[in-house]
């Protein structure tokens, strides 16, 4: 993570100096759009996990019932030898 600080740290830097020569109004226009580009990134983000997770479930799910004799830890091991294979 120290690393994504100092490249964080950096890249403000720049836009700093950047501003010097663009001046104030660029900085908070440049500064806008890097937010409403970190926020896309993140629902992004959130997005996939959600749907990663439902697929998991899914998956998860589709081994317990296709078990024609299960009990809850027959379907636990399955599942968890599935995650192995």
């Amino acid at each position: 993570m120290s690393g994504d600080h100092n490249m964080n740290q950096d890249y403000g830097k720049r836009i700093d100096k950047a501003a010097e020569h663009l001046g104030s109004g660029a900085l908070k226009m440049i500064k806008a759009i890097l937010m409403k580009h970190d926020v896309a990134i993140i629902e992004a983000g959130q997005e996939a996990i959600e749907a990663a997770v439902k697929a998991e479930r899914e998956a998860c799910a589709k081994v317990c019932y296709d078990m024609v004799f299960y009990t809850g830890y027959d379907c636990a091991a399955a599942i968890r030898a599935r995650g192995s294979a």
